[in-house]
């Protein structure tokens, strides 16, 4: 308690130092955000996302959250934003996995398969920080994209078909899977603003031609034992347009903030593991596949905020 108790006030002096040294006042923002879109997870056959193996889509449910930014203008034509948000799901989804001329856990050949879950978000968080460059009403950032997404699928019901033309019904129950995405993710943004009827309109948009992302994927079977797939992608794009609509009342700025986010395109490898649960908990592992895994999403979001 006595540490944090100093680094606030090393803090407050600090930043009170600087905002008189340099002349800048910090900008801060806060507001409710709405969300919704997918997540999409892919096995490859031939390394591209054309003719996969199997695909599974992840819901972002609509859901609230409460995003956050700070701005530290350095000088008129430089400054540093950071951001932060994260959302809860206001419903539950369904997670979607479907399985194209696949081999199955016994060996055998599956034509078509399809399961349908119920699909909970866990976790969303999304940080990012960049560098602004201003000209006049425009801005050229530097920046830099973390999101973690995570959910679990639960029962649910499963129909697959065979070359012999036969089929069988599954009805699951309890914990069937787990996912996450952690991309990381290098951008340029530009923007503009513009000033019309008492309002201030800002589109911008960013773009990324190369992104990383990491992927963890759990299979639970009845208790007995997990297969884990680990998954790290990369290259792909990656792309938001965002449109700022404000007003100035008094001392603070209201305003709404529509975008959209999308990753597509990245590929990669997997790293495949069975834990044995029963007995001594032994561990089997796999060699490395390459070409075999991708991941992609979209997401749209609506924002209210306030700043001073």
């Amino acid at each position: 308690m006595r540490w944090a108790s100093l680094f606030g006030c090393l803090f407050l002096t600090g930043g009170s130092f600087l905002a008189n040294a340099f002349d800048f006042k910090p900008q801060f923002e806060v507001g409710p955000q709405l969300t919704w879109g997918t997540a999409t997870e892919l096995v490859l056959r031939d390394g591209t996302y054309s003719n996969p193996i199997s695909r599974l889509q992840w819901p972002v449910t609509p859901g609230m959250g409460l995003s956050f930014r700070a701005g530290l203008p350095w000088a008129p034509w430089t400054s540093t934003e950071f951001g932060l948000s994260s959302v809860w799901p206001l419903a539950v989804g369904v997670v979607v996995d479907e399985d194209w001329n696949a081999t199955t856990d016994t060996g055998g050949t599956l034509t078509y398969g399809k399961s349908s879950h119920t699909g909970m978000l866990t976790a969303h968080i999304s940080a990012s920080a960049e560098q602004q460059f201003h000209w006049g009403d425009g801005t050229i950032s530097l920046g830099g994209l973390y999101r973690w997404t995570s959910w679990e699928a639960w029962n649910g019901t499963g129909e697959y078909h065979y070359p012999s033309g036969s089929s069988s019904s599954y009805q699951f129950s309890g914990l069937v899977l787990s996912y996450e995405q952690r991309w990381i993710i290098p951008y340029l943004a530009a923007g503009w603003t513009v000033h019309w009827i008492g309002a201030t309109f800002h589109p911008s948009v960013r773009f990324s031609p190369y992104t990383w992302c990491f992927d963890t994927d759990n299979h639970f079977y009845a208790g007995t034992y997990t297969k884990t797939f680990l998954d790290t992608v990369r290259g792909g794009y990656y792309i938001r347009p965002s449109l700022d609509l404000s007003w100035r009342v008094g001392a603070a700025e209201f305003g709404i903030r529509g975008a959209f986010d999308l990753a597509w395109g990245a590929t990669g490898d997997t790293i495949t593991t069975n834990n044995v649960q029963s007995g001594l908990g032994n561990t089997a592992s796999y060699p490395q596949a390459t070409n075999s895994a991708g991941a992609w999403f979209y997401e749209a979001s609506l924002s209210f905020f306030v700043r001073n």
